[in-house]
């Protein structure tokens, strides 16, 4: 019943269950939480330009395991042509990054715990799924499994890169907030700096007045029609 009246309510949010399919899932957690969310394209191109970082590197996954002991929120979603009982085009929780070999570099060690909320068929049915022989006592040990836990999945780190596009990382714990306003509109060059107009850009400096390193999280916001009916 809770999940019906969240999505229910996350409908009308968004302007009607119409246009939930136009929802990323980068903004239905930065709408569900009020936390900025980084997106993590799982492809070489994308992350290049976008400096998330060498997805495949067993560096990157000890990163992503920090991440998860700050407390972020990260969730997987997976390609449209998913394989090995991965529904496709559906988020997963990640739960764990999980080093099967200790000090191993060798990103095939990493196994990737993520949350399955999924019952109904596809089940998953690769590496190190339920009914694997390879599930030895020192992995068994290493991932905690517990062959009664159904709702989680195990996947060796290139077979999850096989199955996911992307990931978002929300920085649930990013602490207080401030907001400013301003626009890029017509009368601005969109922060290019060749052109005279582009004094009229946002600005912003921010001073570090402490001896301590500081991280800044900025996000861009945009506003689009909300939604309301007779019933409220």
């Amino acid at each position: 019943m809770v999940p019906l009246l969240l999505e229910k309510a996350y409908a009308k949010f968004v302007g009607g269950y119409s246009r939930l399919d136009q929802c990323t899932p980068h903004e239905t957690l930065r709408d569900l939480t009020g936390r900025p969310v980084l997106h993590i394209p799982l492809d070489d191109k994308l992350a290049e330009a976008a400096n998330t970082g060498d997805f495949r590197s067993v560096k990157f996954w000890g990163g992503v395991a920090k991440d998860l002991e700050r407390g972020d929120v990260i969730t997987c979603m997976s390609n449209v042509d998913a394989g090995d009982g991965i529904h496709p085009l559906c988020s997963y929780a990640l739960f764990a990054v999980i080093e099967s070999v200790k000090e191993s570099n060798d990103p095939a060690d990493i196994v990737i715990k993520l949350h399955n909320c999924y019952f109904d068929e596809p089940f998953y049915s690769g590496p190190l799924n339920r009914n694997d022989g390879g599930w030895t006592t020192e992995l068994m040990n290493a991932c905690r499994y517990n062959p009664s836990e159904e709702e989680f999945l195990y996947l060796p780190q290139p077979v999850f890169l096989n199955n996911f596009s992307s990931m978002q990382r929300c920085h649930i714990n990013c602490g207080d907030r401030l907001s400013s306003s301003g626009e890029w509109n017509e009368c601005t060059s969109g922060g290019n700096p060749k052109f005279t107009t582009f004094r009229n850009n946002p600005i912003y400096l921010v001073e570090n007045k402490s001896s301590r390193p500081v991280r800044i999280l900025a996000e861009l916001r945009h506003q689009t029609p909300s939604f309301s009916d007779s019933d409220g």
